[in-house]
Parts: structure tokens; sequence; C-alpha cells
């Protein structure tokens, strides 16, 4: 599991947890305020936390071959319309 320690990153621009066998990402990454990229593929990841429509610098989440629900993908969609999504 990534630790939520990782709220200290406030000038991480990308963050790259690929392969890691992550199910959950802690509900700090939304204060990130500078993150651009999250790639987060190849996990078992179901759902994103809330919080992250408040960063104004994200531009794209990848999140291939995870285990979202088409529901849960819509959701993520309707929260984050001005990111690039690819599931």
């Amino acid at each position: 599991s990534l630790s939520p320690e990782i709220k200290g990153l406030t000038n991480l621009t990308m963050l790259k947890l690929l392969n890691n066998e992550l199910t959950t990402l802690p509900a700090e990454i939304n204060q990130l305020s500078n993150l651009r990229n999250l790639s987060i593929d190849n996990n078992k990841i179901t759902t994103l936390p809330t919080g992250l429509e408040n960063l104004t610098n994200l531009k794209m989440i990848q999140a291939r071959k995870n285990a979202f629900t088409d529901e849960e993908k819509e959701k993520i969609k309707l929260a984050l319309p001005k990111v690039k999504l690819a599931f």
C-alpha cells in the first residue's frame, strides 16, 4: 500500500505507480496540488479517492488494467471532466 505520508510531496507533478498490486490509493493523494499526471496501470484498484476534482493541475490519469466497474468509470468521468482518462 501507499503511505498517507505521500501528502508531503506537494511539488510532485507526476506519480507512477505501475504494477504494484495496489487495491486503493490513500485519500491524502488529493493534497498533491501540483500533480499533473497519475499513472496507476496494472494494479487492482476499484475506485479513486474523493477530492481529486480539487487538483486543478491534474491533466491525465492512466488507469488501465485495474478493477474498476463500468459504473465506477462513469462516476470518475463525471467527477473529472477536464482530465484525460485512460481505462
